[in-house]
């Protein structure tokens, strides 16, 4: 705390208090911190919008304004980083403390407490304390992306596609909109393993994947089902449209060269299976999304057959799966 600056926002309606947290602030050994005041809930979140503010030295009476409506507007337009929010209450005001702590703020303070010592104390606390909660939320979201993307290839697993699949067929059948999927299986692939080795197996894994990635859409979601088994769900397409890019793939696969640990060069290909939802499947939807993604997944994946069974490194599609096979 000694070697960086720190930005504070002082936010308080009483001329009186601001004029004494810029003395605190100036007293506390250590301390190296710029303050800026305001004094209104309106000019306080003027200044987040134009700073990066370290800490929030925050008023719980600030006139009409509730200091802990306030807090949650400050937070909600932090910029860059969230500040560390201090709620200056008054004495007694535990339960207001305590709310304060729930909806954002790192710690509080009450006012008559408040010394140059104290002041300094209660900020480095406020910085450890939100240091900590960044922590545990990368944390959080590292342990999340493990849960939903494949770790060789970046992309979602099967779980995660699988789940993102039925919310989109929820959309397409909800909008009569088409929808169609993509099943694409990497041909030969244990004799690569075999001859090439894991690693370089692993790699061809990658470079699929990169390939999907850079010939999809921002729209288009794509999967590592397990193995040497990808799928791609392409929302706004139909069966000849999906089958175009299936095709496209089909084609950038085939001319993507590899290296085997001896300096060999090989291709790998792929075979394909296509299939579509229709636009009309919703008009007297008959059987539940889950049901509809197992049907979906089961043309898809006999369409992937028949191009295996004829050949490999090629696209079949399949036909449009209905909502309502009564009909």
């Amino acid at each position: 705390m000694n070697d960086k600056e720190l930005t504070v926002l002082a936010v308080d309606d009483n001329p009186d208090d601001l004029h004494l947290y810029q003395r605190y602030l100036e007293e506390a050994e250590g301390l190296n911190a710029n303050l800026i005041c305001a004094d209104s809930a309106e000019s306080a979140l003027k200044v987040m919008e134009d700073n990066e503010i370290d800490v929030v030295l925050l008023d719980y009476q600030l006139g009409a304004e509730d200091g802990l409506s306030l807090l949650k507007q400050l937070m909600e337009n932090a910029k860059g980083r969230s500040p560390a929010v201090i709620m200056v209450t008054g004495r007694g005001d535990e339960k207001i403390a305590v709310q304060a702590l729930k909806s954002g703020a790192v710690d509080y303070i009450p006012k008559s407490d408040i010394t140059a010592d104290s002041l300094r104390l209660a900020i480095g606390r406020a910085l450890e304390s939100l240091d900590e909660r960044k922590e545990a939320e990368q944390e959080k979201q590292q342990l999340e992306q493990l849960a939903r993307f494949d770790a060789l290839t970046n992309i979602p697993n099967r779980r995660s596609f699988m789940e993102d699949l039925l919310q989109e067929i929820d959309r397409a059948s909800r909008y009569q909109r088409p929808l169609s999927l993509v099943m694409a299986d990497l041909d030969n692939f244990k004799a690569i393993n075999d001859k090439y080795g894991h690693i370089t197996g692993d790699e061809v894994l990658s470079r699929f994947a990169m390939i999907l990635k850079h010939t999809l859409r921002d729209i288009d979601v794509a999967g590592r089902l397990g193995g040497e088994e990808f799928c791609v769900f392409l929302p706004e397409t139909d069966l000849d449209g999906a089958a175009i890019i299936a095709e496209r793939i089909r084609d950038r696969a085939a001319d993507e060269v590899y290296s085997g640990q001896e300096g060999e060069k090989f291709n790998v290909t792929c075979s394909i299976g296509v299939a579509a939802l229709s636009r009309s499947d919703s008009d007297t939807k008959s059987i539940s999304d889950e049901e509809l993604r197992s049907l979906l997944y089961q043309e898809a994946d006999r369409a992937l057959y028949h191009a295996k069974a004829e050949g490999r490194n090629c696209v079949r599609a399949g036909i449009h799966v209905n909502a309502n096979p009564q009909d």
